[in-house]
């Protein structure tokens, strides 16, 4: 058996979907992470993947799948490490945070990062990453997207581009 890496040149080319490698989508992790938790019979864990499962593949609100996704974190975390550090890793990945600081600027893209405690808590953490570690207003609002991994920056704490 022998393997083959390609260049970073040619890696950056030719993106690798997401059926040529499973480990890193979304949907994959969950699916793999709901057989491993049928095999162990746990009732509890399989209601929580299975409703994350749900959300996700739905997907009509990312506070919605955010707020799931830490229900799970909160049932599987401990004994299924590995998938839920894959699925963590693909959130922070393809979603991050719109934050308001005031009425009159554009929002600040900011990427998430999912080792907070819950949602509340990733919600104010987005909130002082924006406002650059002062506290926030009480009009600084945080809302939820999928990134667009094609902008440069995405994910970054600029402004979105105003249209």
């Amino acid at each position: 058996m022998s393997l083959s890496f390609a260049s970073a040149e040619s890696a950056a080319s030719h993106p690798v979907s997401p059926a040529a490698c499973p480990l890193n989508h979304g949907l994959s992790v969950v699916d793999q992470l709901l057989a491993a938790i049928t095999r162990d019979g746990d009732h509890e864990e399989l209601n929580a993947a299975l409703d994350f499962r749900l959300m996700l593949a739905g997907a009509p609100n990312p506070a919605a799948v955010l707020r799931a996704f830490f229900d799970l974190r909160h049932a599987v975390a401990e004994r299924h490490y590995l998938p839920f550090y894959r699925l963590r890793r693909w959130l922070e990945t393809n979603m991050l945070a719109l934050v308001h600081v005031d009425r009159s600027s554009s929002p600040h893209r900011v990427r998430l990062q999912l080792d907070a405690a819950s949602f509340g808590a990733l919600y104010a953490q987005c909130a002082v990453t924006a406002t650059a570690g002062r506290p926030p207003q009480a009009w600084t609002r945080v809302q939820f997207a999928a990134a667009d991994l094609r902008s440069s920056g995405a994910g970054s704490e600029q402004p979105l581009p105003t249209a």
